[in-house]
């Protein structure tokens, strides 16, 4: 998004000359909108919009959206350092001058770019397995506006694909249709699907058009997680994959953290640490590599209010942060301090 109103600008240009496809706008709202409509592999966001620093809010905006808030932004200006540093603290991703645009900026959208398809690709997708194709296509739209990051979807129709895809997939959620036709339907499959070592530890939300007393205790019986009543409703549906998406072990190359036991481990051993430390690991490995704010990290993990002095709240930051780093012993330095902005966890490897 550029503040070039009905002209196609030389920054899409650039990119467009790469092969990218671009699509352009000069207005914070309708961006939000065209962001809100359909996924896209990167922004690239102009700070100053109609003489004002727009693009700020925006940023932020994005970042609180769903399926924008792990999305690739790079935020560009002529007006100096001052605006870029900012657009990193609100959740870019990077930062350049439009001078340095050509030069550092588009390789970097080529780069974002390539990540995301390639997250999406590598993602472990949601499989629906549904075969009323109208149900399965509410239920995508649905997630993919309510659940953060990567996400690529499978859908089966029959029993038989489905426990296919199951098997060969390995997906992270699967939402399943208890009336399901042939092959012994929704429940015998969902038994199944618990029986097969493979696919016994993914969660199932049995979708049922059925009361709820008829199907609950036959549905949690087989194994399924929660249930979820037809017609859909979207309110409902988010909150159900949320919960089941939020009780996925988090990981973060060594690092793996157990929601159902509260515990965290590194390199398979199991680390005592205190609730508190396990909280921040738990917001930074979510973050995935972003800078968490100290701000944010205070707000979350200690209940700091919004627009609270913190001077007197990092020390307690900090203490619990030395703290943590020691209990990692030779991995400490996955844990990164971003001087004067917050925390960031290094990528596995480094």
């Amino acid at each position: 998004m550029d503040d070039a109103a009905g002209v196609r600008s030389d920054f899409a240009v650039d990119l467009e000359r790469e092969g990218l496809t671009v699509e352009t706008c000069a207005n914070p709202e309708t961006a939000l909108l065209l962001a809100e409509s359909r996924p896209y592999d990167a922004f690239v966001l102009d700070i100053m919009i109609t003489g004002h620093p727009l693009g700020h809010h925006l940023i932020s905006r994005l970042r609180d959206y769903p399926r924008t808030a792990k999305s690739p932004i790079l935020a560009m200006t002529g007006f100096g350092d001052d605006l870029l540093a900012e657009a990193l603290r609100r959740g870019a991703n990077a930062s350049v001058d439009k001078a340095d645009f050509q030069k550092v900026g588009v390789p970097l959208i080529k780069r974002f770019c390539r990540e995301a398809r390639a997250a999406v690709k590598d993602a472990a997708p949601i499989l629906i397995v549904e075969d009323d194709e109208g149900v399965a296509a509410l239920a995508e739209a649905v997630l993919l506006d309510s659940i953060a990051g990567p996400l690529s979807f499978e859908t089966a129709s029959t029993p038989n694909r489905a426990l296919s895809l199951a098997r060969s997939r390995r997906p992270r959620l699967i939402l399943l249709d208890l009336q399901l036709a042939g092959e012994g339907g929704g429940l015998d499959l969902l038994g199944k699907l618990k029986a097969d070592p493979v696919t016994a530890s993914v969660p199932v939300i049995a979708m049922t058009a059925s009361k709820p007393d008829q199907a609950m205790r036959a549905c949690f019986d087989a194994g399924a997680m929660d249930y979820i009543c037809k017609p859909l409703r979207r309110g409902e549906l988010e909150a159900r994959a949320r919960k089941a998406l939020g009780g996925a072990p988090l990981r973060w190359g060594p690092l793996h953290l157990d929601h159902a036991t509260r515990r965290a481990f590194l390199a398979g051993r199991l680390l005592d640490i205190s609730p508190k430390e396990l909280a921040v690991l738990r917001l930074l490995i979510k973050a995935e590599g972003r800078t968490v704010e100290t701000a944010e990290i205070l707000r979350d993990v200690w209940d700091v209010p919004a627009g609270t002095a913190l001077e007197t709240h990092r020390r307690t930051l900090l203490v619990h942060m030395s703290m943590l780093r020691r209990k990692l012993g030779v991995h400490k330095r996955l844990v990164k301090n971003v001087h004067g902005v917050g925390y960031r966890l290094a990528p596995p490897g480094t």
